[in-house]
């Protein structure tokens, strides 16, 4: 299998490489006219969605800016596809994603650049070095265009499915991530790279993949679905994220950020749905776990419901309705970050119980928060366990932010009601001391 096409060499191509030069100088003219106001895209919050505002979305951009402000999501992905901005004049009509940039701009949104494009490109790319110069000539242009207005971009989406790269190969793909990854350090050295997310676990492309690339990627990257098995999050994700870092230090690259670029639990209607409110519950126990065991960013997949009928999973992801109606899950979201700000810190303790679950952290303001859940038991008879707490409670609310009533004892004890895997979040104690046998 010839890789030739990564060595970045331009036979034929002199034509297209000196209109591709001249369009840059434009560009660079351009932006150098036109002031760029530097947002949230370096911002160290791990809360971020999925929006194809670039797509079906782009209609309601500033009314989901608006939300997403208001609930606390400070990093959007979306799409940068190839295909959508070509022209039949050979250049690239970016006026759709300019709007996109401006107004996630104006929103101080963080942006992170999803550049793909339909999957019969990647069929090619093994043999054809004209379609590479195509692709890093759109790659070039699009990262000077929005040079530091978009903080970071990924490689491509699950290259390990024939379904977005026809006959999926780590080491093509490692080698094409190499390509790609030094045209954007040589027009924005400051951009993140983020290895293209592959669909659930598929350890040995992402082991290949890394080693191929031979470490060109600043954040590695995976889709850690589990809603059709269908698992909780407690059952595999801290396995995730400890099989991900001993992944890199196997494919001897180094240590990587590691971001979960799309995930959730769907709403639909039909075999393997979710109820609204199970599917906030389960976002919610899902993002304190990644967090708590080292992932850095977070993207939910999606904002916005694509269908009105929810009749399929791929349907009722959204945080919000077809409608624009907010689900639990946007509640649910929204009392999370304003609970575990940007800035928090995981207390290094034991969080586990049982099953039960009690991590910790703390917030900037010296404030600690707890969040407790447990697994077993009736929704319609929480179970109640009495814990003994240090510190007075200044505040607990549930995982809808709804106020919870906690009285302490004489001997420093407090009994909790706890429906099964319903958070609470209790702020104030130092420690909350769980029952071995609770």
């Amino acid at each position: 299998m010839t890789t030739d096409i990564f060595m970045l060499r331009r036979r034929n191509a002199g034509p297209r490489r000196r209109r591709r030069a001249a369009i840059s100088r434009a560009l660079a003219i351009l932006l150098i006219c036109t002031p760029l106001h530097i947002v949230a895209s370096d911002s160290t919050s791990p809360y971020g969605v999925h929006a194809h505002v670039t797509r079906h979305e782009y209609g309601q951009i500033a009314r989901h800016a608006a939300l997403w402000r208001q609930a606390g999501i400070q990093w959007v992905r979306t799409d940068f596809v190839l295909s959508f901005v070509e022209s039949p004049s050979d250049q690239f009509d970016f006026s759709k994603p300019d709007r996109v940039v401006r107004t996630l701009d104006e929103a101080d949104i963080g942006i992170l650049g999803l550049l793909h494009d339909a999957p019969g490109l990647g069929a090619k790319r093994e043999k054809d070095e004209e379609d590479l110069d195509r692709w890093l000539a759109f790659v070039e242009q699009t990262v000077e265009r929005y040079k530091g207005r978009v903080g970071a971009w990924e490689i491509w989406n699950e290259p390990n499915l024939d379904q977005f790269w026809k006959a999926p190969d780590p080491s093509i793909y490692g080698k094409f991530l190499k390509a790609t990854y030094k045209t954007i350090k040589s027009v924005d050295p400051n951009a993140t790279v983020v290895f293209g997310a592959t669909a659930r676990g598929d350890w040995d492309f992402l082991e290949r993949a890394a080693a191929s690339s031979d470490g060109s990627f600043d954040v590695l990257a995976i889709h850690p679905y589990a809603h059709d098995d269908p698992v909780s999050p407690e059952s595999y994700i801290p396995f995730v994220a400890g099989s991900l870092q001993n992944l890199l230090a196997r494919a001897d690259v180094g240590a990587r950020p590691i971001w979960f670029t799309e995930w959730g639990w769907p709403t639909h209607f039909g075999r393997k749905g979710y109820t609204p409110k199970q599917q906030a519950r389960y976002l919610v126990r899902g993002y304190i776990l990644a967090l708590h065991t080292g992932i850095e960013r977070v993207f939910w997949y999606e904002f916005q419901d694509f269908s009105r009928t929810n009749e399929r999973d791929r349907d009722s992801f959204g945080l919000v309705t077809f409608a624009g109606h907010k689900k639990p899950s946007f509640t649910a979201y929204q009392t999370l970050t304003k609970a575990r700000p940007a800035a928090a810190k995981p207390i290094n303790k034991p969080w586990q119980t049982g099953l039960v679950f009690h991590p910790a952290w703390r917030r900037s303001d010296g404030s600690t928060v707890h969040a407790i859940w447990e697994l077993w038991g009736s929704p319609l008879s929480p179970r109640h366990m009495t814990v003994s707490i240090k510190g007075p409670i200044t505040r607990a609310f549930d995982y809808l932010g709804e106020p919870v009533d906690l009285s302490v004892d004489e001997n420093d004890r407090v009994t909790l009601a706890l429906p099964p895997g319903s958070p609470l979040y209790i702020i104030g104690p130092s420690n909350i001391v769980i029952p071995q046998h609770p």
